[in-house]
């Protein structure tokens, strides 16, 4: 990674945000070398990259693998890297601008599309032979224990493995980059006591369905990606009681709407009044765009979903795929991350901010964690029950039921 002047405003919050936290200790990461064993140790202490004198004029800290250079000299020659998402361009924007000055001679093309086209659109074209994704980047849980189970997936393991959350590492080569609580959204004109769990939203409906009728938004679990998994997670976690307040939500006829910004317009301009398993990063990447929309985290229960990321073994550009998913899970990754509106989770830049309001770092996991406590956190896994015949048939007849589809 070549050094350069304009990455200043991104190290000088990175170590401000070291200098504010607890844990300012320099460690010696191990040398991950390349073979297929998956780390799992985690640590809350900081890294200061360091120059690796072997990389030449290259950025690289001293604890990546030691012939790690090849991958940025092979990169020269690949000069391209091609990202499925189901972020946008806009979303990784302080990502990509902070990645090429690393990296300038990449250019770096992100197609945003939903969490099911993206593996839909690759496998298709990985059968066909035709370019595809370097790397795909998305929530769909299921489809990634489908990319396993067919061999599309590279494995590749990052060299930031040591320092980055178990529960992120959700296999050998799939990681959580960031995760995006899904929250209450409230119109702030209408909704004087906001509720901050679901049962307390289900709650104020008890005899008075009425006067809540068609007033409470839900994203469509058979539409929605977002809303199926959240949903999915929630009730794992809840069981029948999930189910009864969900039942009672129902008595409502909900509003059904396909996305996150349709739900939030609906919300915003009182169509409804509440609405629940949004997004944040909806509200915070563009804050004004939905002025009469306040939100709260979910106390009983709080999806995190997660962005995961992968190698493909189909995509043309591997040396530079590795070169971003290192970024990705990097101090400075994770800070540009957390610029952009998504909850980074590397303890080492927790307490990094600006002292102005502009390209800081809006949220971090530890905010969500301190915020709901981390018994109410609800993690996205690999539940083997996602991938079985007939269980998401069955699983949103039972959601549609209850919510009175």
């Amino acid at each position: 990674m070549r050094a350069s002047l304009s990455r200043i405003f991104l190290m000088l919050t990175l170590l401000a945000g070291i200098i504010i936290s607890a844990c300012s200790a320099l460690v010696a990461a191990p040398d991950l070398g390349t073979d297929d064993e998956f780390i799992t140790t985690p640590t809350q202490a900081a890294i200061l990259p360091t120059i690796n004198a072997a990389s030449r004029d290259y950025f690289v800290p001293t604890y990546y693998y030691e012939n790690y250079i090849r991958f940025i000299e092979n990169s020269r020659i690949e000069k391209e890297l091609v990202i499925y998402a189901t972020l946008s361009p806009q979303d990784l924007d302080f990502v990509i601008q902070a990645f090429n000055e690393h990296f300038p001679w990449v250019t770096v093309r992100i197609e945003q599309m939903d969490a099911y086209e993206v593996f839909n659109r690759f496998n298709a074209e990985a059968q066909s032979n035709t370019p595809t994704a370097d790397i795909l980047i998305s929530p769909a849980v299921d489809m990634w224990q489908n990319i396993i189970r067919i061999g599309e997936l590279d494995g590749y393991r990052t060299q930031e493995e040591f320092y980055i959350p178990i529960w992120s590492k959700m296999a050998p080569g799939i990681y959580g980059v960031a995760v995006d609580p899904l929250v209450i959204v409230y119109n702030t004109e209408l909704v004087t006591e906001p509720p901050t769990s679901m049962k307390s939203l289900a709650e104020r409906t008890v005899g008075n369905e009425s006067a809540y009728l068609r007033k409470i938004a839900v994203l469509d679990a058979t539409l929605a990606p977002t809303g199926y998994f959240g949903t999915w997670f929630w009730l794992d976690r809840q069981g029948q009681a999930g189910w009864d307040i969900l039942t009672q939500i129902g008595r409502t006829a909900p509003r059904q709407v396909a996305s996150p910004q349709e739900l939030l317009a609906a919300v915003d301009k009182g169509d409804a009044s509440l609405g629940y398993f949004v997004p944040l990063s909806a509200i915070a990447v563009n804050p004004g765009a939905y002025p009469n929309v306040g939100w709260s985290y979910i106390s009983d229960g709080q999806p995190l979903q997660m962005y995961m990321a992968g190698i493909t073994n189909s995509g043309t550009h591997s040396n530079t795929a590795r070169l971003m998913l290192d970024y990705l899970l990097s101090q400075e990754g994770q800070l540009a991350l957390g610029m952009n509106g998504l909850a980074p989770h590397r303890n080492d830049i927790s307490g990094a901010r600006l002292f102005s309001q502009q390209n800081t770092m809006r949220l971090h996991f530890n905010d969500i964690e301190n915020a709901v406590s981390t018994n109410n956190l609800i993690y996205y896994y690999f539940d083997d029950r996602l991938t079985e015949p007939g269980q998401r048939d069955e699983f949103l007849i039972n959601w549609s039921l209850a919510i009175g589809r």
